[in-house]
């Protein structure tokens, strides 16, 4: 029979002694509206006696895109899916932002106008705004033309544009009179 008996603590190993072996640690931190998954997990703290992997994967909140992942503050790339082997101190981020989207908003007649939100703007007009934002646009016909419509053009997620479409205002004035000539 042969016993073997060990003393409570860390056992002896190549890190000299009973001292323990160095922890490698890894933190992910998230810039701007999104989450982070690292191996499946929400957990952002990684702390581990080896080498490991870390399989990232970013997921962009409501109206934010996903821009790229910073580790130890250098980009490093720009899928949402990053797989990483940690054999040292590491810091990542995950990069989200507000796309920024380009609105073109024209009209047939010279001179014609808009309101953007209560503030005045003169056509052709171009807008930069980002994901999401509410525009309230009214169009402000100029002296002898009136609206005839609005046409939207363009896809989520691309530039859209705005055509406000004007008819010159024509009016017939009927004169009759009962003088004889």
């Amino acid at each position: 029979v042969a016993l073997l008996l060990l003393r409570p603590g860390p056992l002896p190993g190549p890190w000299g002694g009973s001292r323990r072996p160095p922890q490698i640690l890894a933190s992910i931190a998230v810039e701007g509206s999104g989450t982070v998954l690292a191996n499946g997990t929400s957990r952002l703290e990684w702390n581990l006696t080896g080498p490991y992997r870390l399989a990232l994967e970013a997921r962009p909140g409501p109206c934010w895109a996903f821009r790229g992942w910073l580790v130890n503050g250098s980009f490093a790339s720009a899928d949402a899916s990053l797989t990483l082997l940690v054999g040292g101190n590491t810091t990542v981020k995950a990069v989200f932002e507000r796309p920024v989207y380009t609105v073109r908003i024209t009209s047939n007649a010279p001179n014609a106008s808009i309101l953007v939100n209560g503030t005045p703007r003169a056509l052709p007009a171009e807008l930069r705004v980002e994901a999401c934002s509410l525009l309230n646009v009214t169009p402000v016909a100029p002296l002898g033309w009136k609206l005839k419509g609005v046409e939207l053009l363009g896809e989520p997620g691309a530039a859209v544009s705005l055509a406000a479409h004007l008819l010159v205002n024509r009016s017939l004035l009927l004169v009759s009179s009962d003088a004889e000539v």
